[in-house]
């Protein structure tokens, strides 16, 4: 039996479950049957309007599919019903964010923070916000927490980078560039960072290495092509200040 015929084995034990239609209306999600998934959120909500659960699903169901006002509706009726939810504080920032309401995106990433310190897609979200404000000793704070937390995190992990370097602090960000690398091995820009870095502590060889997979993932990168050919030069020769 597939996960939506337990569901509906479970409804008709228990036909009032709210958990277990907010889960089939999840398995829809997963099934690309929007339709389905709204309608099964929606009746969880008739049994109980009060069900955070179903309301952030149908919100985040209703963003991902460009109703992004209503979706802003949802996470705020969820917010008015239970004030220290943290999910529709998170969702709620990122709608806010992609509509360059960054202020607005702040305040509810910082009010995340104080009820889940731990969260590091909040400490994620709310360094991408600071940013794009330029507040980058900030951001540099909040994508530590966010790697500290979870070092799988490979987003973090590059940005962590960036950050550290846009300091000079490039034997820090090193590893950090690495371990992107190695957790999103698809990604040409994490390769070419991490290149650029071995590059300026003089580890030319390894650059190289890097530079040639970023340009094996993505062969117009003139940016590599050129940074190999000096690498490749730097690696037979003298070592030199780049």
């Amino acid at each position: 039996m597939n996960l939506s015929g337990k569901f509906h084995q479970c409804l008709r034990l228990r036909p009032g479950s709210i958990e277990s239609i907010n889960g089939l209306g999840l398995v829809y999600a997963a099934q690309n049957k929007t339709n389905e998934a709204v309608a099964e959120f929606e009746r969880a909500l008739k049994l109980d309007p009060r069900f955070s659960a179903a309301r952030v699903n149908l919100a985040t169901l209703l963003a991902n599919h460009g109703q992004v006002s209503a979706a802003i509706g949802e996470y705020q009726t969820v917010l008015r019903l239970e004030t220290n939810n943290v999910a529709a504080r998170i969702n709620l920032a990122k709608l806010w964010f992609s509509l360059g309401k960054t202020n607005e995106a702040i305040a509810l990433y910082q009010q995340a923070l104080e009820l889940r310190r731990d969260n590091p897609v909040a400490h994620f979200d709310l360094a991408n916000a600071f940013n794009a404000q330029g507040l980058h000793a900030e951001a540099l704070k909040h994508y530590g927490a966010a790697v500290e937390l979870q070092p799988g995190f490979a987003d973090a992990q590059y940005n962590f980078g960036v950050e550290l370097a846009r300091v000079g602090r490039i034997t820090e960000a090193l590893p950090h560039f690495a371990e992107a690398a190695r957790l999103n091995p698809t990604s040409a820009e994490a390769h070419f960072n991490y290149g650029v870095a071995l590059a300026k502590l003089q580890r030319y060889p390894e650059a190289a290495t890097e530079f040639q997979q970023t340009l094996k993932l993505d062969p117009k990168y003139a940016s590599a092509q050129a940074l190999l050919n000096r690498a490749l030069q730097f690696s037979h020769g003298p070592a030199l200040q780049p």
